[in-house]
């Protein structure tokens, strides 16, 4: 299977094609019909998604369902998402132009149940932090001090600080991470070229508003990062992480197309926006 491979007249027909549907049948078996259903959906209500390479699409797709999380955007557990991928390695195979791909994302509703499902965890959650909720940290225990406003009418005028993750395991183990949004920007500006040049995934931000683009990452990264320093890894949420942001492809290895190095690609195990403990400075 060749690594890039030019677009037929349409990404539907590629999807419906033979050999498309006998790699489906073989992977997912009774599930094909249902993913092929689903994908299309997908493909049909994106029009940019349309213009990917096709099996970045697919692989993207079969990723999502080989962890069972649903890719429909409205149920918030994993997107298809298009990135243009302008590393030399992607010209050198496409004629010197760059070329879109489609990206594997996780949510932070797909980590938790990915977590939850695993059977080692209690509890698992991550919430925004409110202007005079932090109170600040125990650097000899690790742990942060809030004090929580009750009302959500006041805390809804508040403006958005940070976010915290939180994690219980089922042998009483419990840790959290808190980032500020400071820290978040310069996350943001460290793995995704896309939000330094005023797009991607991040750029949609209101500082006293949730469900916007930098909400929905924040809370992803938070928790991934969480998660991947002091959780308990699963096979399926090992293979969420790797695979989180990046094109996948056919023999399993993930191009990072957003991040900022674009040449360093097809990394069996680096994640694009790192499982490195971020540096703080609550003070």
């Amino acid at each position: 299977m060749s690594e890039i491979v030019h677009k037929p007249a349409s990404l539907q027909a590629f999807m419906r094609s033979g050999e498309v549907q006998r790699r489906i049948d073989e992977l997912l078996k009774t599930r094909a019909p249902q993913f092929t259903t689903s994908l299309m959906s997908v493909i049909n209500q994106n029009v940019m998604l349309q213009d990917c390479e096709p099996w970045s699409v697919l692989t993207a797709a079969i990723t999502a369902a080989s962890l069972d999380l649903p890719i429909e955007p409205s149920l918030g557990y994993a997107d298809i998402l298009p990135y243009w991928d302008n590393s030399q390695k992607a010209k050198d195979a496409n004629g010197g132009r760059s070329i879109q791909k489609a990206q594997f994302q996780m949510r932070a509703k797909g980590l938790k149940q990915l977590a939850l499902r695993s059977g080692h965890y209690e509890l698992v959650n991550v919430s925004e932090v409110r202007k005079g909720e932090y109170k600040g940290k125990d650097h000899l225990t690790g742990e942060y001090d809030f004090k929580w406003l009750k009302s959500d009418k006041i805390r809804a005028k508040k403006e958005i600080i940070g976010y915290v993750g939180y994690l219980k395991l089922m042998n009483g183990f419990h840790k959290a991470l808190y980032m500020t949004v400071e820290e978040l920007e310069a996350h943001a500006a460290k793995y995704s070229k896309q939000y330094k040049n005023g797009g991607g995934q991040w750029s949609d931000k209101h500082p006293s508003k949730l469900r916007t683009g930098f909400d929905h990452m924040s809370r992803k990264t938070v928790m991934k990062l969480l998660l991947a320093a002091d959780g308990i890894t699963s096979t399926q949420l090992q293979v969420a992480i790797r695979a989180d942001q990046a094109a996948v492809n056919s023999d399993d290895t993930y191009d990072y197309v957003d991040n900022d190095d674009g040449d360093q690609t097809n990394s069996k195990s680096d994640a694009s926006d790192g499982v490195d403990e971020p540096a703080k400075d609550e003070a």
